[in-house]
């Protein structure tokens, strides 16, 4: 099998948009050996960082027999990936509240279940969706930027997680803004019974990422 191309990540991009994109499957992505170091970095299909190198391996094509003058039908699937997203209130989930989300102009209705989460599939090259919250009086609205998380390894995916989970440290540009981030990461280190370092070390990095839930 040849190569396409040796694909730069750009911010947003993950092997799940990419296989939408060139119409190849997630798993011939990451699996191609050309692509092994980025798995034993610890990516994800779901998460890269941009400047990633990622070979995209050629199109396999296949040949289907079919007899003349007969109507086929053939199905396509089209990739998608699962948005998760809890909501709490002073720590507690907020149970059953009614929702709708927008996604490219189209709308979808439905409830949080009884942890809090929504759960729903969207297209795989989805960059952002729109959660209006609660009763409509309220007008209570987030903007989510979908695929732009980076992974726990670097300083800037760690400051996202650390924020999205309410330990505010400050930007996510990936500098550590030294009392700002110690304290932070202190914070939740107390919340999950980590020792209190204010460092991010291996440990914490991982109770994050589960924490998050990625």
């Amino acid at each position: 099998m040849g190569i396409v191309e040796k694909h730069v990540v750009r911010k947003g991009e993950s092997v799940i948009s990419l296989s939408k994109r060139y119409g190849i499957p997630v798993d011939k992505i990451w699996n191609h050996p050309d692509n092994s170091a980025l798995r034993q970095s610890g990516r994800k299909p779901a998460i890269l960082y941009e400047g990633d190198e990622l070979t995209i391996p050629d199109l396999e094509t296949r040949e289907e027999s079919c007899v003349t003058e007969v109507r086929h039908r053939f199905r396509c699937l089209v990739p998608s990936v699962q948005l998760k997203v809890r909501f709490l209130q002073q720590g507690s989930p907020r149970s059953d509240e009614p929702y709708v989300l927008n996604v490219d102009g189209e709308l979808s209705r439905g409830n949080l279940n009884s942890d809090g989460w929504l759960q729903v599939h969207v297209p795989a090259d989805t960059r952002q969706a729109i959660i209006r919250l609660g009763e409509e009086e309220r007008n209570e609205k987030y903007l989510l930027k979908i695929g732009r998380l980076d992974p726990v390894s670097e300083i800037c995916g760690a400051q996202q997680r650390l924020n999205n989970m309410g330990y505010y440290c400050g930007g996510n540009d990936g500098r550590l803004r030294g009392d700002m981030i110690r304290s932070a990461v202190k914070r939740f280190q107390a919340a999950y019974g980590l020792e209190e370092t204010g460092e991010l070390d291996e440990q914490t990095k991982e109770r994050l990422s589960r924490e998050h839930g990625s």
